[in-house]
């Protein structure tokens, strides 16, 4: 193989690999694919080692552990299962669609997507606050939490919470106008249900890359806390799992990790075989 032909072949696979990285990732909110400051890849990073369950019926029988779902959509068939026989179901949600759920449960918690603002800012933007921790978070032991434009829980036992000062900003001033008063909103709660638990926060922006900084400890602290937890990541009705490109061939990677290693034997084949076909010519 003489130096133009290698040196071509290094081109051509350097062209590849850019491509190939620009088709595995996504600009979706959310998205586990998206490494941009609004996508979920930092988390999903950390939970590599942590399950995931692609259908509720998978879910595991009997009592322990814990479902994370990360900005749901709206199907929820067969979760109700899990969380009688004495799990813990923690949602992510200020779309609503978690109410769908929570009805179906008997659950008194109700996600209300209406802009919070709060004078607890951060970044010298109301939209990006601080809320207070008022109960247990996985024995995180974090006081405060930072919130990114989030919406608003009603019902259940409050965990964390804004200051006085806040108010849902419906016009989008942020300026607490006449008919916009202050006061505390709770922004995750907590409810049992028959033997299993219900969490609800109204943010799934806690788990965004921008969220994940070393300027927001106790969000970090918090994350930690919840990966020490017999943790199960929904990959059934989450926004976390969308994305265009590569990104559906990657999630049926991730769902069947022999798929994964067939493609990569694939690839070395086909390299060698061009490879040896260079050299003879």
């Amino acid at each position: 193989m003489n130096k133009r032909v290698a040196a071509a072949l290094i081109l051509i696979l350097l062209a590849g690999l850019i491509l190939a990285g620009q088709l595995a990732t996504t600009s979706d909110e959310y998205s586990r694919y998206n490494i941009n400051w609004n996508g979920t890849s930092d988390f999903f990073g950390l939970a590599a080692d942590k399950p995931s369950v692609f259908s509720y019926d998978d879910l595991p029988a009997g009592s322990g552990s814990t479902l994370l779902i990360i900005a749901p959509g709206t199907e929820f068939g067969g979760l109700s299962r899990y969380l009688y026989e004495g799990n813990t179901v923690i949602i992510a949600d200020q779309s609503g669609n978690a109410n769908i759920f929570l009805e179906q449960i008997g659950s008194s918690i109700r996600v209300h997507d209406q802009p919070v603002r709060s004078t607890s800012m951060e970044y010298k933007d109301m939209g990006i606050f601080r809320g207070t921790v008022e109960g247990d978070l996985f024995g995180s032991n974090v006081t405060t939490l930072t919130f990114n434009y989030p919406g608003y829980v009603t019902g259940g036992e409050t965990v964390a919470a804004t200051s006085h000062l806040s108010w849902v900003d419906a016009n989008k001033n942020n300026i607490p106008d006449a008919s916009e008063p202050l006061k505390v909103y709770s922004l995750i709660a907590s409810e049992t249900i028959s033997t299993g638990r219900v969490i609800v926060i109204a943010d799934p922006s806690v788990f965004i890359n921008s969220m994940l900084v070393r300027t927001h400890t106790e969000n970090i602290q918090f994350i930690n806390a919840l990966l020490e937890e017999e943790l199960i990541i929904d990959q059934t009705n989450s926004a976390s799992t969308s994305g265009g490109g590569l990104c559906p061939l990657l999630g049926a990677m991730h769902r069947y990790p022999a798929l994964g290693t067939i493609l990569i034997t694939i690839l070395f084949i086909l390299t060698a075989v061009i490879g040896i076909r260079r050299f003879r010519l």
